[in-house]
């Protein structure tokens, strides 16, 4: 039960409180009484209340007048009666008006009847809650999918030229999202995935995926150094294992735009300490193969929450920006992968490449 929940309790008779106080010292939520409806109300706006539990038959303002205003002012606050008038009728009243969750006679029952009611009482409290906490998750979830599926509108009707390929780059990113809001996963983690397919979609929208041109391997390697230095990593190493002659025909822009975020995604709050690049050729399929090896060695501790969090946010990116990306190279008939070692990363864009 949360230390925080706090019952409000409402009698005219000083001597039924102090039996009240007595009786619950030893309960974890906190006691606050009243000896009005006017100073109950009064209560009301200053403190947040779970539960009250008010007499009927009071001076002043009775206890129907009371839990009418609760119920009004406060509806989240859930409403007993505790009284030693029984009839009928104005039980049904007071249910009827007042929306009540127990109906508890004097004398009570303070272990048998008492306590559990109050505690039933909380408990239906903290559901509500909850319940209210979900649905305001899934609010903000909707929205972010209304926000991915207008970036996705967007993507379709500014890219004239290869508007089939972006729709079908949208189309897979739709699926991805999708995907993650049918699975159980934190609020946290969908939150990533959004902003993971928000941001290769960002890049995608702002490139056209047929525009190419031909370089060799040593001045794409240095053209990688540079930008990734000017997008702030300091530290950063680049290996080339390749001859001079080869060459590699693609989508020069797009492809440093991908590995600039591919980076910033995977690197955390912060830029990555280390950053290693390894341009290879590799055989591939009767063919040779450009490999692009990114590793970022993160410095972020994997022991305890902070780290757990930490890995967290790098899955929830690389499990949309494997497929996403997959897709995207494939279109530029080249191919990407992506995984985790602890807290660090090996990412490998694939490209044909050619020998002159």
């Amino acid at each position: 039960m949360s230390k925080q929940a706090t019952v409000l309790f409402v009698d005219d008779e000083e001597n039924i409180l102090n039996s009240l106080r007595r009786g619950l010292i030893d309960e974890e939520y906190d006691c606050i009484f009243a000896s009005s409806g006017q100073q109950a109300l009064e209560v009301l706006k200053n403190e947040p209340v779970s539960v009250i539990v008010s007499d009927m038959r009071m001076p002043g303002m009775d206890g129907l007048t009371l839990l009418k205003e609760v119920k009004k002012r406060y509806p989240k606050t859930v409403r007993i009666v505790l009284s030693g008038y029984a009839q009928l009728q104005q039980i049904i009243v007071t249910i009827n008006q007042a929306d009540i969750f127990k109906f508890i006679l004097k004398p009570w029952k303070l272990e048998e009847e008492f306590k559990g009611v109050i505690h039933q009482a909380l408990e239906y409290h903290r559901l509500q809650e909850e319940r209210d906490d979900f649905e305001e998750t899934l609010k903000k979830q909707n929205q972010a999918y209304q926000n991915i599926l207008k970036k996705i509108e967007d993507v379709m009707s500014d890219a004239k030229i290869n508007a089939a390929n972006q729709a079908r780059i949208g189309s897979c990113a739709l699926d991805i999202i999708l995907n993650g809001i049918n699975e159980e996963c934190s609020s946290a983690m969908l939150r990533r995935k959004l902003e993971t397919a928000s941001a290769i979609l960002s890049v995608i929208s702002g490139s056209s995926l047929e525009e190419e041109s031909e370089k060799s391997i040593l001045e794409f390697s240095d053209e990688i150094k540079e930008r990734i230095i000017s997008s702030g990593v300091e530290a950063i190493e680049i290996e080339v294992k390749a001859n001079e002659t080869d060459t590699v025909k693609t989508n020069y822009e797009l492809i440093y735009s991908l590995l600039n975020v591919v980076v910033d995604l995977l690197s955390g709050e912060s830029k990555s300490k280390y950053l290693k690049i390894s341009c290879r050729m590799e055989p591939g399929n009767g063919e040779r193969i450009l490999s692009l090896y990114v590793f970022e060695e993160n410095t972020k501790s994997g022991n305890g929450s902070h780290g757990n969090e930490f890995e967290e946010h790098l899955d929830a990116s690389i499990s949309v920006l494997n497929p996403l990306l997959t897709h995207v190279m494939k279109l530029l008939k080249g191919s990407f992968h992506c995984v985790r070692v602890n807290t660090n990363v090996v990412a490998k864009f694939g490209f044909t490449s050619q020998k002159v």
